[in-house]
């Protein structure tokens, strides 16, 4: 993609509105901008369902009364029993059947913090897949991703072995650039862990063609979703990292999408990454992609509508061997804070479902975990950009936000 057609789309930024087609062309609007990690819980209060009873009488069950069973005058005494602090009272502070207790469910005796599960080491394979633009602008990324491909293996790998994390890592290269081009998508290279393997797959490829600015990435994110010459695996962990500096056409004011039998829809690639809990990371090449009116929001909005925790980040590389580190870093932090939440996810799922399924409430949920998780030491790799297009990674205390990610995506809410 040549840099002056790219530099003749210089346009400010303008209110983004939702398509209203799925093929996302609306006239050029490039949709709603929407935060990957915006919570969604399915419960306005913190601790249960909120059931009231204040409109019950005294006498009755104890509704009205913190302290009285059933029909009972004895303070602090339940229906027929000796023991100070139960009844059968939905508001009792301590005890009772009510959702609004602050620690307790439907009365089953199951309260949040019973039944937590213990700390072990769990296996964590991991498949990644960089889907790349090759187009002319690309050159100094393609060169970066060379230079830095043998170090995603070995310092990958090392970062697992660090956290005991028994699992293994396969990448492989898909590459795309426009319809009009000799070729549209790349995606012949097996998964590898060897990473000569790897450098090869970026090796071969050239920086070459585009031309009109949007480019062939809904065509590339779908050859990864099917991977047909080498298949992801079942249990592992999947991420792609779609590396451009352009939208897809259909995006852009004026910009159409090729004319093809069966064009492939956004919504198709929404569902089956979210089907395959497929985790899709966006490295915008700036300042080239801050030129387009709507691209940054597209992808914002892509990943968000997944709802499986992926993340858009600027990357800026002029010069390849001298930014190279930038791409390193980016990648090998996100996989590596990715491989953290999968152990700690696998470990809390089923406490996260139980207690989701007696009533407690998502903020009930986190609290419990993040504070059984601080008092254990857990920690949590975290990505931050420094300054633009740059990328710093480092293992920190589990924060509460990373908590919420989690609890949110096991009960769905992430989308």
């Amino acid at each position: 993609m040549p840099g002056v057609a790219r530099g003749s789309m210089n346009h400010p930024s303008a209110p983004i509105v939702h398509h209203p087609k799925d093929e996302d062309e609306a006239k050029g609007h490039g949709g709603h901008e929407s935060h990957p990690n915006n919570p969604n819980a399915n419960n306005n209060h913190p601790n249960g369902n909120n059931n009231n009873n204040h409109n019950k009488p005294k006498g009755q069950g104890g509704h009205g009364t913190p302290n009285k069973g059933h029909g009972n005058n004895q303070p602090n005494k339940g229906h027929g029993n000796n023991n100070p602090n139960k009844g059968h009272g939905n508001n009792h502070p301590n005890q009772g059947h009510g959702n609004n207790h602050p620690n307790k469910g439907h009365g089953n005796g199951n309260g949040i913090e019973e039944n937590m599960p213990k700390k072990k080491p769990k296996r964590s394979d991991i498949d990644v897949i960089f889907v790349h633009d090759a187009t002319g602008s690309q050159k100094p990324y393609l060169d970066a991703a060379t230079q830095e491909s043998r170090n995603y293996v070995l310092k990958l790998s090392d970062g697992l072995a660090a956290a005991k994390n028994p699992g293994t890592l396969r990448f492989r290269v898909i590459a795309f650039r426009d319809h009009t081009d000799a070729w549209t998508v790349h995606e012949t290279n097996p998964f590898t862990s060897d990473p000569t393997v790897l450098e090869k797959q970026f090796r071969a490829l050239r920086a070459a063609g585009g031309g009109d600015g949007p480019e062939a990435q809904r065509e590339a994110l779908m050859a990864a979703l099917h991977s047909k010459h080498s298949h992801w695996r079942k249990n592992a962990k999947k991420l792609v990292f779609l590396i451009t500096d352009a939208p897809p056409h259909g995006v852009e004011p004026g910009d159409h999408r090729p004319r093809r039998k069966n064009p492939i829809l956004t919504s198709t690639i929404v569902d089956g990454y979210r089907r395959e809990k497929i985790k899709l990371f966006v490295f915008g090449c700036v300042p080239t992609i801050n030129r387009y009116r709507n691209a940054v929001s597209f992808y914002k909005k892509l990943i968000a509508d997944i709802g499986t925790g992926g993340v858009y980040t600027e990357l800026a590389v002029s010069h390849g061997a001298r930014d190279a580190g930038r791409m390193s870093r980016g990648v090998i932090g996100h996989t590596l804070r990715v491989a953290d939440e999968a152990t700690i996810e696998e470990r809390w799922e089923d406490f996260i479902l139980d207690k989701n399924a007696h009533g407690f409430s998502f903020n009930a949920i986190v609290a419990a975990m993040y504070k059984k998780l601080h008092a254990e030491g857990e920690t949590c790799h975290e990505v931050s950009c420094p300054h633009s297009g740059d990328h710093a990674y480092h293992k920190a205390p589990i924060t509460r936000e990373r908590v919420e990610d989690i609890v949110r995506r096991v009960l769905g809410h992430g989308r």
